[in-house]
């Protein structure tokens, strides 16, 4: 097929080429045109229109013949170029040209600057606007034009369809099947390339934009592995994944049960159905009705521990069934289980007879008269209650459990929307707490003074104590009542405690006492703790403390460093790079470590914190900007949160 011309470096030795003659415009009576520099200067470059003409001229041959699809030719003659081509006086236009020669038979769209048709309700007909035009006799209206392309393109249309249909292939926009995985997709690929591929190799596409907005959900982490996973490691997570086609779990220890837990509770797929047992429906435990279980492999009359992550399928009959089907349970657990009501309650405090331990995360639809009747099932032989999240509970709950419960020894009551101070004398009573939980409170912070009263009455059994998200806290808790009250503390969670009331700078006042937990506070309770001779927190939690620095973490270094497990101070103010070096050297045993929103983290300190602590696990580095690609790594340690891998 011949092209047109196109310029190429030439030789720099060949004489130049002469000058292009002025173009002209040519009709069929020889009337021509000027047309303008530009027009001849991109003629001259190979410059040429991208599109065929749709509306106006045809395109002439040399031997002024038209230069249909069929007809070889050049797509012009220099000096004569294709009409309908120049836009204002046949100057090309960005809109319409392109480097490269064009094939014969083509000629480029007319100028949409000069165009007119018909606005309302009618088909608008584009048509240049040329008094040459009005002069040639082989002029056809731009009309009839339009009306003879449409059919021309739904004829091809068709024919490419009805191909299309015959080799199982779909027109764009269309569904069709995968030729790998079956699934369906819509055709977005041009005619011309999709019909070149056989229905058995024609594959779907997703779009590029979703692959990458998946790949940035990544959490990327660090993490060295040596050797081949473990045979049970991998037998539990194959248990879990075709946990529907169990039929039993058989003896693989409660640790096992546990994983087997969890992998299925993260997909969501816990749910029970009671089997339909007579001896239930004769004691009128459960109602007849029968749907998929899988909450039932865990149950057993033998088990003494049961521990159980997502309970949101589980009705309240469900939880009934627990209790009948595991009658001599010590200890359970159960999280996400916000469907167990006051009726529920009240069964367990007559069939559980030797719990003595119960952990439950979102029972906010239990009443009061359930809670009272729960403690007056359970009477003396609870020792462990941890609830959280119960808006329900009252005083008179509260006083209920102290009465009834004496000898509890585990307490949480985490964001119990009614917890104020008049609870706290009721708590002091309970003498035996070795575990205190009164974190996150819903309407009122405790204050001060009842918090150091209760310290005094309970604090010399304490290991473990949260008071988190208690604003009204200041400093006097630190030091008057934890460093004086509480010297077998190991644990302690203290996050999210500054003072976020936002005051006027007009309002202050010059002896106004300050509230929440300070830099200078903080210091001088480790400071004050390692004078009395304490031994240091194995774990430590101050997360959210952002007027915290430096002068604290050095204190608290300094006071449980060598015991130190896990250590969580994200979001605390500035702390120098020294600081965070002695991590390294003197907490040796810490295996969980979050540092996020450390701004002075870098891949130097990061390196002698590897290299110094030999039991780390896990380190949390959210915000810490300063990390690069390059942060080191250490086998069996994770480090978690670079910002690079997130952008």
């Amino acid at each position: 097929m011949v092209r047109g011309r196109r310029a190429t470096a030439a030789d720099p030795d060949a004489p130049a080429p002469a000058p292009a003659p002025i173009a002209r415009r040519r009709n069929a009576r020889g009337v021509a045109g000027p047309t303008s520099a530009l027009t001849s200067f991109l003629r001259e470059h190979g410059i040429q229109p991208t599109r065929p003409l749709e509306y106006g001229y045809t395109a002439r041959t040399a031997d002024g013949g038209e230069a249909g699809g069929d007809t070889a030719g050049p797509s012009h003659v220099e000096g004569h170029p294709s009409p309908g081509v120049d836009d204002h006086g046949g100057a090309y236009t960005d809109r319409n040209t392109q480097s490269g020669p064009v094939e014969a038979g083509q000629a480029p769209i007319a100028s949409s600057s000069k165009r007119k048709g018909i606005e309302k309700g009618e088909e608008k007909v584009l048509e240049d606007v040329d008094s040459d035009e009005l002069d040639d006799e082989d002029f056809v209206p731009a009309a009839k034009r339009a009306k003879v392309s449409a059919a021309t393109s739904r004829a091809v249309s068709s024919e490419a369809l009805s191909s299309a249909s015959n080799t199982g292939l779909r027109g764009i926009g269309e569904f069709m099947p995968c030729g790998e995985c079956s699934q369906r997709f819509t055709v977005l690929l041009a005619e011309d390339c999709i019909y070149e591929t056989s229905p058995d190799q024609a594959e779907c596409r997703a779009p590029a934009k979703s692959q990458k907005k998946d790949s940035r959900n990544k959490v990327i982490s660090y993490e060295e592995r040596k050797g081949a996973a473990k045979l049970a490691e991998m037998c539990i997570k194959l248990i879990g994944k075709y946990i529907e086609n169990v039929e039993a779990l058989g003896s693989i220890g409660s640790m096992n049960m546990d994983k087997v837990c969890r992998i299925i509770s993260k997909g969501r797929r816990l749910y029970v159905t009671p089997t339909v047992i007579q001896e239930l429906r004769d004691r009128r435990f459960l109602p007849f009705h029968r749907t998929p279980e899988t909450a039932t492999l865990f149950y057993s009359g033998t088990r003494e521990d049961l521990a159980m992550f997502d309970c949101t399928n589980l009705t309240p009959d469900s939880f009934i069934t627990l209790a009948a089907l595991c009658p001599n349970l010590r200890s359970l657990r159960l999280d996400m289980c916000g469907r167990i009501d006051t009726d529920t309650m009240g069964k367990w405090g007559s069939v559980f007879e030797h719990l003595n331990r119960l952990e439950l995360e979102g029972p906010f639809l239990v009443r009061v008269n359930g809670w009272i009747k729960f403690m007056e099932g359970m009477s003396d032989k609870l020792t462990g209650f941890l609830i959280t999240q119960s808006p329900r509970f009252n005083l008179d709950c509260l006083t209920a459990m102290v009465k009834n419960c004496p000898n509890l020894q585990e307490l949480r009551m985490s964001q119990f929307g009614l917890i104020c101070d008049e609870w706290l004398p009721i708590i002091s009573q309970l003498r035996n707490l070795v575990s205190v939980d009164l974190s996150s409170p819903g309407q009122h912070s405790l204050t001060d003074d009842p918090v150091i009263a209760l310290l005094e009455k309970i604090g010399g059994n304490l290991e473990t104590l949260n008071l988190s998200k208690h604003t009204a806290l200041t400093d006097r808790v630190l030091i008057e009542g934890i460093a004086k009250f509480c010297p077998r503390i190991r644990h302690l969670t203290m996050h999210n405690m500054p003072d976020y009331t936002f005051k006027r700078q007009e309002d202050e006042q010059a002896d106004s006492e300050p509230k929440g937990i300070t830099n200078d506070g903080m210091a001088k309770f480790f400071q004050t703790w390692k004078a009395e001779g304490h031994k240091g927190l194995v774990s430590a939690d101050f997360h959210g403390n952002y007027v915290c620095e430096g002068e604290a973490l050095a204190a608290l270094i300094d006071h449980s460093g060598p015991v130190l497990e896990s250590l969580n101070i994200s979001a605390w103010g500035h702390i120098s790079p020294d600081v965070l070096l002695e991590l390294g050297k003197k907490c040796k045993n810490l295996r969980s470590l979050d540092l996020g929103w450390c701004r002075e983290l870098t891949d130097f300190g990061m390196k002698e914190i590897l290299e110094g602590c030999d039991n780390l696990k896990s380190v949390k580095v959210w915000g810490c900007n300063q990390l690069t690609d390059a942060v080191p790594r250490k086998k069996g340690c994770k480090v978690i949160g670079i910002e690079t891998h997130t952008i």
